[in-house]
């Protein structure tokens, strides 16, 4: 208790504290101001209906406030270069173009299954190419990707031919309908959506996913670092994206007005192109990446097999090692 015998603080006293003071303050400052921001999780894709949930969830708020970031490119081609650069932290890519990055190196995981292609991945061709072995001699467009390679290889092998017997022209999917129209190639390995409009132009479909069942599937990629760094993102992400597919079953029409204008085909052709592919739900994801023992490493050591036999890999990649099931397994807990 202060009484009138107490001393007060000197002039000088008070200075020092008010400077201490001030002192703190500024380091207090300078910290916060040094923190780094909250960081941006960049997730890569290209125009592909597989990937539109994607999309969906962002424009619905299903992310909440994670900074999740949408990066859409023109072409895999452009994907594929964008991840190697180290541009993104995530790319989402088919199962096969998955293996071919993995040859290359860098640490990065599967971490959710996004769709099963049955049918949306098709060979067409000019009307008067009736066949697939009528594709002797002709000129084939196609993304320079194991996936157009992929499914160009496995059409030809129906008609007893091979990649010897056409001519391959590199032709990007956002060049696909001009090609055509121009006349540069006689066929094309498109997907959708540049197959819906090919087809409206009317080029004949020889050949589709359909017929190698579980072959051609999407699946989403992470770097591990950006898992480590980013976990709140990385779980927002896998839950919006199922989300998205809830969304999507309990109003197939409303959602499919809200996709239609980013695809750039009509509403009734969105629900036309769902049809042929299967979005894969949390019970599909757990079968592939989290089951005992779990399903993708053995469609993908398959389809490693086919594309090893067709020179579309340099060797075996660590299949098992590529498998990321943990933010699965914590978006369940």
């Amino acid at each position: 208790m202060l009484t009138s015998q107490t001393p007060s603080l000197g002039r000088r006293s008070r200075v020092a504290l008010c400077l201490i003071g001030l002192l703190m303050l500024s380091v207090a400052l300078l910290q916060s101001a040094c923190q780094p921001p909250p960081s941006t999780l960049r997730i890569g894709t290209n125009v592909w209906q597989g990937y539109e949930p994607l999309y969906l969830a962002r424009d619905q708020g299903y992310y909440g406030d994670s900074q999740i970031r949408l990066v859409e490119y023109t072409s895999a081609t452009q994907l594929l270069q964008a991840f190697r650069n180290g541009a993104i932290d995530g790319a989402t890519l088919t199962l096969d173009e998955a293996l071919q990055l993995a040859q290359y190196g860098g640490d990065f995981g599967i971490v959710l299954v996004l769709d099963f292609s049955h049918g949306a991945d098709a060979l067409l061709a000019r009307a008067d190419i009736d066949s697939l072995a009528g594709l002797r001699g002709k000129r084939v467009g196609m993304e320079n990707t194991a996936l157009g390679t992929y499914m160009l290889t496995r059409a030809l092998q129906k008609a007893g031919l091979s990649t010897q017997d056409v001519t391959p022209v590199t032709v990007r999917v956002d060049e696909h309908e001009r090609a055509y129209r121009d006349g540069r190639v006689d066929a094309l390995v498109s997907f959708e959506p540049a197959r819906s409009r090919l087809r409206a132009l009317g080029a004949i479909e020889l050949f589709n996913s359909s017929e190698i069942p579980n072959e051609v599937m999407d699946v989403l990629v992470l770097r591990r670092s950006s898992m480590e760094k980013n976990p709140v993102q990385v779980h927002d992400l896998l839950q919006g994206w199922f989300r998205s597919l809830d969304s999507i079953v309990s109003d197939a029409s409303g959602t499919a007005r809200k996709m239609a204008p980013r695809l750039g085909i009509s509403p009734e052709q969105v629900i036309a192109t769902f049809l042929e592919i299967k979005l894969a739900d949390q019970e599909s994801n757990r079968v592939m990446l989290t089951a005992d023992p779990p399903r993708l490493p053995e469609i993908a050591g398959n389809l490693q097999q086919i594309m090893l036999g067709n020179q579309l890999l340099r060797g075996p990649v660590d299949i098992a090692g590529l498998i990321e099931p943990g933010p699965l397994r914590a978006l369940k807990r």
